[in-house]
């Protein structure tokens, strides 16, 4: 009986052994198959004065993206399925961990419906302003904001570019008086 109960831990322990190695050998391939990604995402604002600009601000006044959320999206995913949030911080920087591929960053509001989107960009309350149409809303929906490929560790600095007037909307035109 005495060696029954010890062949059946013994058996026990290499039985719990055997799995107990197993998971820690499958968690160490999941954790060596994600990449690490770090970035910042800024907006670039133009200088709109009508005289020279100062020097420090002649390519423009950097700020970041802070606490915004963006999506990556496997390039070419007609469908957009989302594969990872990221959310910046207070200084536009994110990290995550993410399987190789080509991903394709969109915005929070690139993730909405088309039509949802639409309406919240189309609005011109500035007489000076005029839009080039659903076209361009449509163009500038489906076009990824930045593309990388991550197949080993990476570091991204994303930038947006807004224009005088209009912001980061492409698809608005001023036609109004500029600075002297």
């Amino acid at each position: 009986m005495i060696k029954f109960k010890r062949i059946s831990i013994i058996i026990f322990l290499i039985i719990f052994g055997t799995f107990l190695i197993s998971n820690i050998n499958k968690s160490k391939v999941i954790k060596t198959d994600l990449i690490l990604v770090k970035g910042t995402i800024n907006i670039r604002k133009p200088y709109c004065g009508g005289a020279p600009p100062p020097h420090e601000e002649e390519f423009g006044i950097f700020y970041p993206f802070a606490n915004t959320e963006f999506y990556l999206v496997f390039e070419n995913d007609s469908s957009r399925k989302a594969q990872y949030k990221i959310v910046t911080d207070e200084r536009g920087c994110f990290e995550i961990y993410i399987k190789p591929g080509t991903y394709s960053l969109f915005s929070k509001q690139k993730m909405l419906p088309f039509e949802e989107f639409y309406e919240i960009n189309k609005e011109v309350s500035n007489s000076n302003l005029m839009s080039w149409g659903k076209s361009c809303y449509k163009k500038w929906y489906n076009t990824p904001d930045f593309v990388f490929t991550a197949s080993r560790d990476t570091f991204l600095f994303v930038e947006y570019g807004e224009s005088c007037y209009t912001g980061m909307n492409p698809c608005l035109i001023y036609n109004g008086p500029y600075p002297p």
